[in-house]
């Protein structure tokens, strides 16, 4: 089976230092791919780059076989972005739910809506949301039709441990429909617990790779710690 994410030495120039240098990875369908890094690593670059927001100053990236700009003009990408911006607060999660989807199928009765617990909040305009409801509305909709790639920048920010366990749920089951899911985080547990693999990058460049569910608590830190020590 052909990787559905293929990036190759990836570099990205930047004013005073490369942002990437040469970073390789691949992807699979369904199967969630962690990036985990500090601050400056390089995650949300990376990110950019695979929905075609930006192009590398060397090396490659192929999703099917497709650059990224083709690839999202054809397939379209889920992506929940790390700001949480509300450019559609004067609608609804059910409007926002139902673009792009199926108008006659109850949003109430998709998987997305019991797993997140929309239910309470789809009549009520985004605006009155909190941050953390509004960030399982924005996961539902990037979610919602278990598109062949998705990309997750920091899924956690402004959720409980609920929450985030909920959270932790709606990856796995849009991976489980064959979703490749990149997940970018800093939340180690939530990586460790969702993860197929995890990935490291430190200072612009891949530091570990390792499956997670190999490792307990402690090791995976370990690993991280080890990996991003004096590379920021």
């Amino acid at each position: 089976m052909r990787p559905r994410l293929e990036v190759e030495a990836v570099v990205v120039e930047g004013r005073a230092r490369r942002l990437l240098d040469g970073v390789t990875l691949t992807a699979d369908p369904g199967e969630v791919l962690g990036i985990a890094g500090p601050n400056g690593a390089g995650k949300s670059t990376l990110a950019r780059l695979v929905l075609g927001a930006a192009a590398p100053s060397a090396g490659r990236i192929r999703i099917d076989d497709l650059s990224p700009a083709t690839f999202r003009g054809r397939h379209g990408i889920g992506f929940l972005a790390e700001d949480g911006s509300r450019a559609w607060e004067r609608i609804t999660p059910r409007d926002l739910l139902r673009l792009g989807g199926d108008d006659e199928a109850p949003v109430e009765d998709h998987p997305l809506a019991g797993i997140l617990r929309l239910a309470p909040l789809l009549d009520r305009a985004i605006a009155h949301l909190s941050k953390g409801e509004w960030r399982a509305c924005q996961a539902a909709f990037a979610l919602r039709l278990r598109p062949r790639l998705a990309v997750l920048d920091e899924p956690e920010s402004g959720l409980d441990p609920a929450a985030n366990e909920r959270m932790r749920e709606a990856v796995r089951w849009a991976a489980e429909g064959g979703t490749t899911c990149l997940v970018l985080s800093h939340h180690l547990e939530l990586l460790s617990r969702t993860a197929d693999r995890l990935l490291v990058l430190a200072g612009g460049r891949t530091q570990d790779l390792f499956a997670p569910v190999e490792l307990g608590a402690l090791e995976v830190r370990a690993r991280y710690l080890a990996a991003t020590e004096d590379r920021s």
